[in-house]
């Protein structure tokens, strides 16, 4: 099952770099261009890149929202439309003309209609094909977290068999929504009960299940421990809650972890942070230097955006505050202003949508993420990264930390300008959507990597073109 995502959306990129590769031989051979020579495979690796770059954009290679759909057609069609006028414009740029456009066009149609044909043929085999049925050990808050998690995916094309449970003897019923507040109105599954937890291994695979899940909200008793060790002999995969969650959420679901188990993560977790590797040295040169690069770039672009703050209202043109940094340092972060003076005494604590102290110009920074581009004079400072948790109001992060558990694990990274939960939730205006984030911010911490940060690059860059800041 979670195997099997994996060697799909590996395989996607692998027929997509064959793809190009193909299209660029039969392109070359037909308008008689040398093949696999310097300018082959110079021509082959900016083909490659503009189109893996244009189609992760379009969400081409996250499945979730690819089952050879519309969604499908129009991750294609827009990232065709992209990769080919990038083409044309970089040929006029490079020889005055739009002169040879044709082998351009020819090209990418190739490209088009391969990847059509292969990544329905792939999506057919490992998408259309029957993953299997599932049985869950848990009925409990854990167990009806775990099937409205499957049965809301669009990843996993598998069948929830029943579930087993020692306190809940009847049909669960699956509600839409989430752990914290459940959609009574919308039913998405009755999960009928097969027996209790002792039953659980002789029943799944006198049912042959090959899939089971262990979803208990307490512990588990020795005796089905080792129950469960004995399923693999009878080719049944065992999963666990943090192994569902993570797959299809992409977040850590803290609600429905041992602590034990919590705490044993991030103990590894923060020796690995306290190590020299690659991915800290090259993180670290790539924060700074591109920091000061932007703010060079950048800066007729401030001086513009601080002079229309300073005419549309009265006060400073940056918004200064003190934030929490890493290992809970605080420093004063910086914003451009997007709000009126007001008395903090009167307002939330919270940016609402259609906030009243929001100016007009400071809607439109806010959409467009500018208000943040101060950030990057901390990241020269040290004090934050590009990419990272987001730096709290110290205010706030007193109240989380009595109120959520783990909020203090978040802190042992620096917060970043954009992020995993940035860019995966919406806006937080409570304590429950400070819960939702946290998770996706330790998911982060727990994966983090250059391909983790990549993916983090191109939704922050598509939420800015789609104004979908707030």
């Amino acid at each position: 099952m979670i195997n099997q995502i994996k060697e799909y959306k590996y395989f996607l990129f692998i027929i997509t770099a064959v793809d190009i590769f193909v299209a660029t031989v039969l392109s070359r051979y037909l308008f008689h261009e040398g093949l696999l020579s310097p300018e082959h495979w110079l021509d082959y690796g900016s083909h490659a890149i503009l189109w893996v770059l244009s189609l992760y954009y379009f969400k081409f290679f996250v499945i979730r929202d690819l089952k050879l759909s519309g969604d499908f057609c129009r991750s294609l069609v827009n990232s065709f439309c992209v990769v080919f006028g990038i083409t044309l414009l970089s040929r006029y740029l490079y020889q005055g003309s739009l002169t040879g456009w044709s082998i351009d066009l020819y090209k990418n149609v190739i490209i088009f209609i391969l990847l059509v044909l292969t990544a329905c043929l792939t999506g057919i085999y490992f998408l259309r094909q029957d993953n299997g049925r599932v049985v869950i050990v848990g009925g409990g808050f854990t167990g009806r977290a775990v099937a409205r998690e499957i049965l809301r995916s669009r990843i996993l094309n598998v069948q929830i068999e029943g579930f087993f449970s020692d306190t809940k003897k009847n049909e669960m019923i699956i509600y839409d929504g989430d752990e914290v507040k459940e959609d009574k109105e919308k039913v998405l599954g009755r999960i009928p009960w097969l027996g209790e937890e002792v039953e659980a291994v002789e029943e799944t695979i006198r049912r042959r299940v090959r899939h089971l899940i262990v979803a208990k909200d307490y512990e588990m008793s020795s005796g089905l421990v080792r129950a469960l060790n004995t399923l693999r002999h009878a080719d049944v995969r065992v999963y666990y809650v943090d192994e569902i969650f993570e797959l299809i959420s992409r977040r850590m679901p803290l609600l429905h972890m041992d602590k034990q188990y919590f705490y044993h993560i991030f103990r590894e977790i923060e020796k690995k942070q306290n190590e020299f590797s690659l991915y800290r040295i090259l993180n670290r040169f790539f924060n700074l230097s591109s920091s000061l690069i932007a703010l060079l770039i950048l800066s007729p672009l401030f001086a513009l955006v601080a002079l229309i703050i300073v005419m549309e209202s009265k006060g400073p043109v940056f918004f200064k505050q003190t934030r929490v940094g890493r290992y809970g340092k605080p420093f004063i972060l910086y914003k451009f202003r997007s709000m009126r003076n007001h008395d903090p005494k009167i307002f939330s604590r919270y940016s609402i949508k259609g906030d009243p102290r929001v100016t007009r110009f400071g809607a439109l920074i806010r959409k467009l993420r500018i208000d943040e581009l101060p950030q990057f004079i901390n990241v020269l400072r040290g004090e934050m990264n590009l990419i990272g948790p987001r730096a709290e109001w110290d205010e706030l992060v007193k109240e989380y930390e009595k109120e959520i558990p783990f909020y203090q694990q978040r802190h042992i990274v620096r917060p970043g300008i954009t992020g995993w939960a940035q860019v995966n939730y919406p806006y937080g205006e409570n304590i429950e959507d400070a819960l939702y984030k946290l998770q996706y911010d330790l998911y982060y911490i727990k994966y983090r990597s250059f391909i983790l940060d990549f993916k983090i690059v191109i939704r922050t860059i598509a939420i800015m073109l789609g104004g979908k800041g707030q």
